[in-house]
């Protein structure tokens, strides 16, 4: 997060030299443009605050069948509370007190001010919307060589079967809890481990280690989804490792999904320059509006 934070803070520094933007101590407290301010932590809370509410008031109503005893949720979630019951800590809400715990407390580390400004959410709506274009043309292209279609290069095909509000929810979801395990804390992790060794012992320039962190992180995103499969059956990431360990190279190629794994590792790619250069505010908003436009509008 603190790495994240140093990259993201020289790129505005540079951005607010251009436009002789006022500068500000305390963590960039005197800033006042939209492009900073929705950039930090608080805002981020502010903007996601709503989405956080409307998934789990959504997961409550249309991803739980209470006849079968079935809840429905989001992978990255599951993966968040598996590792937190691990840690002795228990309870539905804990994921998204997590996101909403973690942008408080990361706000109050770099000591910006306590500013509430609406349309600087409004707007980050609507800039979260922009960017969802550049990847909804992308997968159309994807998925027009490939005759599938939106729903089929994003991996959304078992999807399509829930009723619309369900669809929406595990769009919020999957915005939410995807960038908080793969950017948020995939990105960090994976710097912090790179840095000492490229930087330290190798003496690389410090860029490599960012660049390999975006690298790591887009690939783990796009094998996190359904990439592999075999006889048009999934196959799981242990037993798809076992055909390489006994041997069967031709299969263990053969069962991954190239299209999809292409797709989603240029959309974790994007997704992590985004976080880095706006935010995770924007990364969030991007993303689920990316997966409403396809599980919800774009339909067909």
């Amino acid at each position: 997060m603190g790495n994240a934070e140093r990259f993201r803070n020289r790129g505005k520094a540079r951005v607010a030299g251009a436009r002789g933007g006022r500068g500000g101590g305390g963590g960039g407290g005197g800033r006042e443009d939209y492009w900073f301010l929705s950039a930090r932590p608080l805002q981020a809370f502010l903007f996601l605050l709503p989405l956080v509410v409307l998934y789990e008031i959504g997961s409550v109503f249309y991803l739980h069948d209470l006849d079968r005893g079935i809840k429905t949720t989001v992978r990255a979630e599951n993966l968040l509370r598996v590792f937190f019951e691990n840690l002795g800590v228990l309870g539905l809400l804990v994921p998204g007190v997590t996101v909403l715990l973690v942008l408080l407390i990361w706000h109050v580390v770099v000591k910006d001010r306590w500013q509430f400004r609406p349309m600087v959410q409004v707007a980050m709506l609507l800039e979260s919307a922009l960017w969802a274009m550049p990847l909804l043309v992308f997968a159309a292209v994807l998925g027009h060589s490939r005759g599938g279609g939106l729903a089929a290069v994003g991996g959304a095909e078992g999807l399509l079967a829930m009723p619309w509000p369900a669809r929406a929810t595990v769009s919020l979801g999957a915005g939410i809890y995807e960038e908080l395990v793969f950017r948020l804390a995939g990105l960090a992790i994976c710097h912090a481990l790179l840095h000492p060794v490229l930087c330290t012992w190798l003496r690389l320039r410090p860029i490599w280690p960012t660049v390999l962190s975006i690298a790591i992180t887009a690939v783990a995103f796009a094998f996190y989804h359904d990439v592999l499969a075999l006889n048009g059956r999934g196959v799981g990431l242990l037993d798809w490792l076992g055909l390489l360990w006994r041997g069967e190279v031709g299969l263990f190629f053969g069962a991954v999904l190239w299209g999809k794994v292409f797709f989603f590792v240029i959309a974790g790619a994007f997704f992590a320059v985004l976080y880095l250069w706006r935010g995770f505010g924007i990364v969030v908003g991007t993303h689920a509006a990316y997966d409403l436009a396809v599980l919800v509008f774009l339909v067909r």
